[in-house]
């Protein structure tokens, strides 16, 4: 379906995005180009993350009653791609008082 120029094309000062944008160099270079000398960014979020299982191996292969953990290596890369910065990974007992 063909689009018009007049819904292709953005007024200028507006945004097509909806939400945060990553500012990268090359949102940078578009935000020059389009006359914008300031830009409204937020500092990226600090996470930390807590994984919790007693079963869970941090190393090797699952066997036995225990499982090897999956989501504390993999986390960490998917946050950082979010935008996001993890300070610290805490591995956490299913009863920590026990």
């Amino acid at each position: 379906m063909p689009i018009s120029v007049e819904r292709a094309l953005t007024p200028r000062k507006e945004s097509r995005w909806s939400g945060p944008v990553p500012v990268r160099p090359p949102v940078l270079g578009l935000a020059a180009s389009c006359g914008y000398d300031e830009l409204l960014v937020r500092p990226r979020p600090n996470v930390t993350l807590f994984v919790t299982g007693d079963e869970l191996l941090r190393a090797g292969v699952s066997g036995d009653a225990h499982l090897r953990d999956a989501l504390g290596p993999m986390l960490p890369t998917l946050i950082e791609r979010l935008g996001g910065r993890v300070t610290h990974l805490r591995f956490v007992a299913d009863h920590p008082g026990d």
